[in-house]
């Protein structure tokens, strides 16, 4: 069996970018929509998304939880990739990283639901 190495999801939001981007870069909001995160803050200061900022994150599956410590490493609302973050938890036990990342799309006349 190979190695999930790339994954994507795609969803279609009515919505226009900076209130998009809004709603994905308050990372304390990220429960409300996971089902797998079940509490974020940030720390080390950080108060919002900027360029180096950490946020501690909660994560459970079934059983499983696990701490996680996400940095933030581009944060432009007028981007086309408005947030991105680099998954440092996972990198220490693992030797791997996950991020994340919002590409808005054009409109298109018949939206994915």
């Amino acid at each position: 069996m190979q190695p999930l190495t790339r994954d994507q999801v795609g969803l279609h939001i009515d919505a226009d970018q900076q209130t998009l981007y809004s709603m994905v870069a308050d990372v304390t909001r990220t429960p409300e929509w996971s089902p797998e995160v079940v509490a974020c803050r940030w720390i080390d200061g950080a108060t919002g998304p900027a360029v180096g900022a950490r946020f501690r994150a909660r994560n459970k599956l079934r059983w499983f939880a696990w701490p996680n410590s996400p940095v933030v490493v581009t944060a432009d609302p007028g981007a086309s990739s408005p947030s991105h973050v680099r998954n440092a938890a996972a990198a220490s036990w693992s030797g791997d990283t996950a991020s994340s990342r919002l590409r808005p799309a054009p409109p298109s006349s018949s939206p994915t639901r």
